[in-house]
């Protein structure tokens, strides 16, 4: 105070305006197109001082945080155009002391964040402290210096205990609304996941001249998860106001946490809610797994995998289409049986898409060996058993999630479970001639005990189907007619009668076995 006496009653005002800037930090600054994150702001203010008080007002303007990379043309954006207010004040009061405090308002602050966010900012992180290392950084004199008046760890003379318990310093924060969306692009994926909201927010932190603190927290959350199967948002914590108050009185020597509210906590859990978070977080582990490498780009991981059970070849490729893509690098040939990896190249939508959260989802597109029609928007994002129509005929989509990677199951509608320890011989046909059975057959296969196997995705439309043991010994049973609909819970009984022709005592009985239909979908055992 004594240094601006000589101020007398004259006062200091100034205008403080800073246009648009950016403070960008490089992946590689040795690489001109190298991954950048940048913050964006502009800014405006005023500053008035006295002999009692000073005081700095700001207001910073267009405030965006984004990131660029050189698979996407546009800019990424996490935070886009916000505007934060800030007072800050210095007073003396009678005493000579100084009593500092902070004013932040905030209106509304959306937050846009990915997997792929944080993998870039560690990857940057992690590079900073590559190049300190090699350079000697860390053994400079100035570092050092900095560091050590850092070092918790150092002795500090014990400060004698105070008896003024008047306010030192104040911290006030005021948010109408904070929310954060989280939107899962691991490996190529790009789904929604979850959103945060925090509303009415009133935080005030205090720290008094005899060396205690105090903290008030009061605010309202809720939070919601993106529902793949039903696409949309379905709230896990309905809107939640609670109080947090938190102490800790003169030397440390004790703290207080009191967490207070009149409102019922109300959780919605789900099975899919717990499958899709399982799901997402595998996905993400397996994908951490090459952070610590060079470079941080996508791993060798693939997310997806085709499984082609549909009893014929097929050629699919990425998207939605009835035409194959013209580069016939961008078709994949699988065969009855086969399994092919696949990913969809690193695509994250702009941003105003991503807040409104109409996400486009992955899809495939199928060309099968002997039937015209293509099978288009397969939903590979989406886990679970879906029928999917293919002309006059049907196909299977089983989806499911296996250690972070997803597995789409392109399955016929007929399946034959041989649940026998023997051998067995399984046809099927439209019509039963005059000759023996499975003489007019359009197709037959043998099945090991406990296999299974499908009929071709161009037969299942056939109407009969036989079986027999492998071999000669015995004939094929009558034929049953294979369901056309979804059945569950029915058995028939089928008899194989002996090609011998006689009927001594151990020969020539007839062997039965159970065919048994209960799947929810026209799957034949």
């Amino acid at each position: 105070k004594e240094g601006y006496s000589w101020w007398g009653e004259s006062k200091v005002m100034g205008r403080i305006k800073i246009g648009a800037s950016t403070v960008t930090a490089l992946h590689d600054c040795t690489e001109e197109e190298t991954a950048k994150i940048v913050v964006s702001l502009l800014v405006v203010g005023e500053y008035l001082a006295d002999q009692q008080t000073e005081r700095l007002r700001m207001e910073m303007q267009d405030l965006s945080l984004f990131s660029l990379i050189k698979e996407q043309a546009e800019e990424q954006y996490m935070v886009d155009k916000s505007k934060i207010y800030a007072l800050l004040t210095r007073d003396y009061n009678e005493a000579g002391r100084v009593q500092s405090s902070v004013k932040v308002s905030v209106r509304a602050l959306d937050v846009i964040l990915t997997y792929q966010d944080v993998k870039r900012c560690y990857s940057l992180v992690r590079n900073f402290a590559l190049a300190a290392e090699e350079s000697g950084f860390a053994e400079t004199a100035g570092y050092v210096y900095f560091s050590s008046g850092m070092d918790r760890d150092a002795e500090v003379a014990p400060l004698l205990p105070s008896t003024d318990s008047s306010l030192s310093s104040e911290f006030d924060l005021l948010v109408d609304s904070f929310t954060v969306s989280v939107i899962n692009d691991c490996m190529g994926w790009n789904v929604p996941f979850a959103t945060v909201t925090v509303k009415n927010i009133q935080c005030k932190f205090s720290s008094f001249n005899d060396d205690s603190v105090k903290l008030t927290l009061v605010a309202t959350v809720d939070a919601s998860y993106y529902n793949l199967l039903n696409t949309c948002f379905e709230p896990i914590l309905e809107p939640w106001t609670f109080k947090l108050e938190a102490s800790e009185l003169p030397g440390r020597s004790s703290a207080s946490v009191k967490l207070k509210s009149d409102a019922r906590i109300e959780l919605n859990l789900a099975e899919m809610h717990m499958r899709c978070l399982v799901q997402t977080v595998e996905g993400w582990m397996q994908d951490s797994k090459t952070w610590a490498a060079d470079a941080v780009t996508q791993s060798s991981f693939s997310p997806y995998r085709l499984k082609n059970e549909s009893g014929v070849p097929l050629t699919f490729w990425l998207g939605a289409s009835l035409d194959p893509p013209a580069d016939i690098q961008q078709q994949k040939e699988l065969s009855s049986g086969g399994e092919e990896p696949f990913e969809f190249a690193h695509r994250r939508m702009p941003h105003l898409r991503q807040r409104d959260m109409a996400l486009e989802f992955h899809t495939l597109s199928i060309k099968f060996e002997g039937i015209e029609e293509v099978l288009t928007h397969v939903p590979v994002d989406v886990t679970g058993v879906h029928m999917l129509p293919l002309g006059s005929l049907r196909a299977v989509a089983e989806i499911h999630n296996d250690g972070g990677c997803k597995i789409i199951a392109i399955q016929s509608t007929v399946k034959v479970y041989n649940k026998t320890t023997m051998l067995v011989d399984a046809c099927v046909m439209n019509e039963v001639g005059e000759g023996e059975v499975g003489q007019g057959a359009l197709w037959r296969e043998s099945f090991a005990g406990e296999s299974h196997g499908c009929v071709p995705l161009a037969l299942t439309s056939s109407k009969l189907m036989s079986i027999k043991p492998a071999g000669d010994e015995f004939g094929y049973c009558k034929p049953f007619p294979i369901p056309s609909e979804p059945v569950t819970g029915e058995s028939i009984f089928v008899a194989c009668e002996s090609s011998r022709g006689g009927k001594e005592e151990g020969e020539g009985e007839e062997e039965k076995s159970r065919a048994g239909v209960s799947s929810p979908y026209p799957h034949v055992s």
